[in-house]
């Protein structure tokens, strides 16, 4: 095995921070920690949620400690300590020495007292434990600054492991591009008459999706070099043939994908607008593009900045670009190709109503709309922007014709993806969102 495979594996289990003395349980419904306070038994903890992700407001059932000696004045404390932190690490380009931030941007903390153990039923395959059930609700927003000097709340970060990793032998601590982690710690403090006190722990790694919402449109003219929403491409008989025309294709930014849908596969239309007008010279012979069809590349790009400090605003690639401290990583997750032939034209003099708009129809363009349906899988990491973390979603859009010769004409357009439970909006006639543009300077600041 390679070395840096062998580091991988290694960092990666540390940083679980899972007991020796762990176990999971056989039944699949539930995922199980055990430890013994000194020999006097054991405590389970489960999360209730499919595919392992824990929403924002989180339900568990904790197993209370088994006492052996019923007779005996003692009590039971238990502290629940759910922590939340991210690492980021980019290397300087100049002097090559490792940036690194560290930064633990939730704690919440919560207590079971348990005088006696309560006259229930006790678990039935595990003699002498009571069950001691709760609830965990795990704050949706974060404030920025623990000293309340600014009362405005940030977004909870989804948990992601992404990027390169670094590991400190020293400390043991695991950093990638970025790491998100989440821990639940099950603290318990056992006091029994004649015997020492006992504080017995068990921590293990949680995965959190926070609920986010739609947002309003992105305006592309605040990130430069980023967004292409219209293209235009000369059309020629072939290769080295006489220019018929200029096809121009253009798309906005479709509804936001939601992950909390019911269906297998996420999905959202793109709707693909394209527009030819004939050259003049060759205004005498009849060019119909009845006959010609498409090949339709459509890829699914994820975009993931990363910082050593921290973002006051939504960064862009000048930014990564720029700034020893901004890191980027690109990734293409998704492709497909589908071909659309025989495709529904219309002049472009005539409305679809039938209403005349030009006299001269050798002047008019000739106009197609493509609706693209894109699908997506459900293990995506929602669209977010935070202090150290910003995740965005773009749709690449390559367009070959079949028939006549054209360069390749590449539309990027931004895309969101959600985790709301509530309906993102209605949709417009065409599928897409409403074009509403904010002002020129706009872009989002991390609040």
């Amino acid at each position: 095995m390679p070395l840096e495979s062998l580091l991988t594996e290694i960092a990666l289990a540390s940083s679980l921070f899972i007991s020796r003395r762990t176990r999971i349980m056989s039944s699949p419904a539930q995922e199980s920690i055990a430890f013994a306070p000194f020999g006097l038994g054991e405590i389970y903890w489960r999360a209730m949620s499919p595919f392992g992700l824990l929403p924002s407001v989180t339900r568990l059932s904790m197993y209370a400690l088994k006492v052996p000696h019923p007779t005996r004045q003692h009590y039971v404390s238990t502290m629940l300590i759910i922590q939340g932190l991210c690492r980021t690490w980019i290397r300087d380009r100049f002097t090559g020495q490792t940036l690194m931030k560290g930064a633990k941007f939730l704690q919440q903390v919560d207590t079971i007292r348990l005088q006696r153990p309560p006259n229930i039923h006790p678990v039935s395959y595990i003699s002498g434990m009571q069950r001691a059930p709760f609830r965990f609700k795990i704050a949706e927003r974060l404030p920025m600054a623990e000293d309340g000097s600014d009362p405005r709340l940030r977004e909870l970060y989804p948990s992601m492991c992404l990027g390169a990793l670094h590991w400190q032998p020293l400390t043991g601590k695991v950093s990638m591009q970025p790491y998100v982690l989440y821990t639940l710690t099950a603290r318990v403090r056992v006091k029994t008459t004649g015997l020492q006190d006992s504080q017995p722990s068990t921590t293990r790694a949680i995965a959190i999706m926070p609920r986010v919402p739609a947002r309003p449109p992105i305006y592309t003219g605040a990130f430069p070099e980023e967004y292409s929403l219209r293209s235009v491409a000369r059309v020629r008989t072939h290769l080295c043939g006489r220019r018929i025309g200029t096809l121009e294709l253009s798309a906005d930014e479709p509804q936001p994908i939601n992950l909390m849908d019911s269906s297998p596969r996420s999905s959202t239309i793109v709707v693909l607008r394209l527009s030819f007008e004939p050259a003049r010279k060759v205004l005498g012979h009849a060019i119909e593009p009845y006959t010609w069809g498409f090949r339709i590349r459509t890829r699914l790009q994820r975009r993931v900045f990363y910082t050593t400090r921290s973002f006051d605003e939504e960064p862009t690639l000048v930014d990564a670009r720029r700034k020893q401290y901004v890191g980027l990583h690109t990734h293409v997750l998704q492709s497909e190709e589908r071909e659309y032939l025989e495709l529904p034209w219309r002049i472009g003099h005539t409305a679809p109503n039938g209403t005349i708009l030009s006299a001269n129809e050798q002047l008019s363009s000739w106009l197609l709309m493509i609706p693209i349906m894109f699908t997506t899988k459900k293990s995506l990491i929602p669209s977010c922007l935070t202090a150290a973390v910003a995740v965005r979603y773009s749709v690449l859009l390559d367009v070959r014709v079949i028939g006549p010769w054209t360069l390749p004409a590449p539309l990027e357009i931004p895309l969101q993806v959600t985790r709301d439970s509530q309906r993102t909006g209605e949709d417009s006639e065409n599928g897409c969102s409403e074009a509403t543009e904010p002002p020129p300077d706009y872009r989002r600041r991390v609040y």
